[in-house]
């Protein structure tokens, strides 16, 4: 990891993208601390002492270093010249804490620093040199992906928009296969995106997320739009979904339903097909989206674009982090696999691409340069081939609906 990779934050030689000047900071006028993420190369940052605490408050928005600390739980850190160790990382967001570490900013570093990379500031990472904190699971890096994006994941993907496209695609799929379907479990909500959608169509929703602070907007959401009446939250794992509806009757859900992300982190989804099966009523839908695998689309991008290693990951049943370009690491499926783990207890009734077109990459500056005519031929174009027969194949992102067959009670679910 170099300071480039972390143009947010101000360090040794960095690059301010919104100036395009560079910052010299002297180390004895600008202290910084060296952070390593990964295994990557260190990163000069701007800290904080309080007690026996290092804190490092996060550029707006965040460094991409930041979301990769608390997934892994822990980080190499080191005051040069001296070595580094390692350190535990804790994410915190509580109000006192920010307020006392911006006076200690301010004291350190003055008041002009703050407004310019760290005003409106909603977390903070704690380290904890050389403490000594269990291998982080893969879940909690899940979580700590989640939880570290969550405060600025709306601004984020509202900057993109072929994530923006791709979602509206999939609210629209959604809210028709739903109809006339409730209640509606949604499982990986995030902020709420397409939950939003759903609330605006009147269904009532019961929202699943691995992360707190994910759901922590979710609600935020619903308060803000006049929904929260027709929100029920829990926090639990997709792959353990049993946990969280444990107390939830047989039978207690019209549809059910997730889109990008919580079935395309997870391994094993026998359990969670159980759990469906059991709180889905007999004729209810399941709808979901899925990292298709291989997808022949996104294949052609990433070897046009010289990335055979990213082309050939596609074709596996596990794309390892980063490898594409998601943090965590991914277990693709093409509806052929769905079919198999869904067979006992749904049939599959629909297969389409949520798009032919879009690339597997920000292509904000490409569409810029066709302009908004350009955009909208491309929109139309892309909604004829998706409705094509086995277009789906080309496509990056599968839409599937199942319907929940009559093929009796499931009464012998696992409970934790």
């Amino acid at each position: 990891m170099t300071v480039e990779d972390i143009p947010e934050l101000p360090g040794l030689s960095s690059r301010d993208p919104r100036s395009s000047t560079t910052l010299s900071w002297e180390r004895g006028t600008r202290e910084t601390l060296e952070i390593s993420v990964e295994g990557r190369d260190a990163a000069p940052v701007l800290f904080v002492e309080v007690g026996a605490r290092i804190y490092v408050v996060t550029s707006t928005p965040p460094g991409r270093w930041f979301s990769a600390a608390v997934r892994e739980g822990c980080v190499e850190v080191r005051r040069p010249p001296a070595p580094f160790v390692t350190a535990g990382v804790n994410l915190r967001s509580d109000r006192e804490l920010l307020d006392e570490l911006r006076g200690e900013f301010v004291r350190k570093y003055g008041s002009a620093v703050w407004a310019r990379y760290f005003e409106g500031a909603s977390a903070v990472l704690e380290l904890e040199p050389r403490s000594l904190r269990p291998p982080t699971t893969p879940v909690a890096k899940i979580r700590g992906e989640f939880d570290a994006t969550a405060d600025v994941y709306d601004a984020r993907i509202a900057q993109q928009p072929v994530e923006v496209y791709l979602k509206d695609r999939v609210a629209d799929a959604a809210v028709r296969s739903l109809e006339g379907l409730d209640p509606i479990l949604e499982i990986g909500p995030g902020t709420g995106y397409h939950t939003s959608r759903l609330a605006a169509a009147g269904h009532q929703v019961v929202a699943i997320d691995i992360s707190g602070r994910m759901l922590e907007r979710l609600r935020a959401r619903s308060v803000r739009e006049g929904w929260a009446g027709r929100l029920e939250t829990h926090q639990g794992v997709a792959s353990d979904l049993d946990a969280a509806l444990a107390d939830v009757p047989d039978g207690t859900f019209g549809g059910a339903f997730s889109a990008f992300g919580a079935f395309d982190v997870e391994p094993d989804l026998s359990r969670l097909v159980r759990t469906l099966a059991r709180v889905v009523r007999s004729g209810g839908r399941f709808a979901l989206t899925s990292l298709n695998r291989p997808g022949l689309g996104p294949v052609l991008w990433e070897l046009a674009l010289g990335r055979p290693y990213a082309a050939g990951a596609r074709f596996a049943s596990r794309i390892r982090a980063g490898r594409i370009r998601y943090p965590l690491a991914l277990y693709p499926r093409s509806p052929f696999d769905w079919d198999r783990l869904l067979s006992t207890w749904f049939r599959r009734e629909s297969v389409t691409g949520v798009s032919v077109l879009a690339p597997p990459f920000d292509a904000t500056r490409a569409l810029a340069f066709v302009g908004s005519e350009g955009v909208s031929r491309l929109r139309q174009w892309d909604g004829w081939l998706t409705r094509r027969r086995s277009t789906w194949t080309a496509a990056e992102w599968l839409f599937l609906t199942y319907r929940r067959t009559d093929s009796g009670r499931v009464t012998d679910h696992v409970r934790r």
